[in-house]
């Protein structure tokens, strides 16, 4: 497992307290460490994602005067490497295979809120990747690597970002970010 901080910043939108505190049950029951922000408008959530630096954002799909979708958009433009999971009760099962909400982290219905903490774990994992990579990258660049090296470090990203999606398995994806450190090091790009 990548090493990660002892506690995990979870950026939550919500504007129901009993939501909010169920949520926060939830991830005691998992026994995860974590330390929430909360906030319910626009303005907040973007200062939050800038300043708080969450590891993942859950939001709700449904809220008052903005909407989950829009704060996933938000995110995606401020942060995009933050892994968003969409956590709701007013959103139907099928509209979470919606081409939009695919291209979130994941989707929980706030019935069942026992997915989310592996689902959190997972969003981490993945979070703690990206920022591996992103550093590989720079590594790269800040070493006047050449293009053909940049462009194998941004094809094995995307193989990486694949084998993700289709594997979950963040062993995997650990060894070859090392494997691409040593193959850098070592001149084998």
């Amino acid at each position: 497992m990548i090493k990660q901080a002892a506690q995990i910043k979870l950026l939550i939108v919500e504007d129901n307290l009993d939501d909010r505190m169920m949520i926060r049950r939830e991830l005691i029951k998992n026994r995860l460490e974590f330390d929430i922000r909360v906030c319910e408008d626009r303005e907040a959530f973007v200062l939050l994602l800038e300043k708080f630096d969450p590891h993942v954002v859950l939001s709700d799909y449904v809220l008052p005067d903005w909407s989950g979708l829009e704060a996933y958009l938000l995110c995606q433009e401020v942060k995009p490497q933050v892994p968003f999971i969409f956590v709701s009760g007013a959103v139907e099962e099928h509209l979470a295979e919606d081409s939009v909400l695919n291209k979130a982290f994941g989707f929980v219905l706030k019935n069942k809120l026992e997915e989310l903490g592996l689902l959190i774990e997972k969003a981490v994992n993945l979070h703690y990747a990206r920022i591996q990579l992103s550093n590989f990258i720079s590594f790269i660049e800040d070493t006047n690597t050449s293009i053909p090296k940049l462009l194998e470090a941004y094809h094995l990203f995307f193989e990486l970002d694949d084998c993700w999606a289709k594997e979950g398995d963040i062993t995997l994806i650990k060894t070859k970010i090392q494997n691409m450190v040593k193959g850098v090091r070592n001149g084998i790009f």
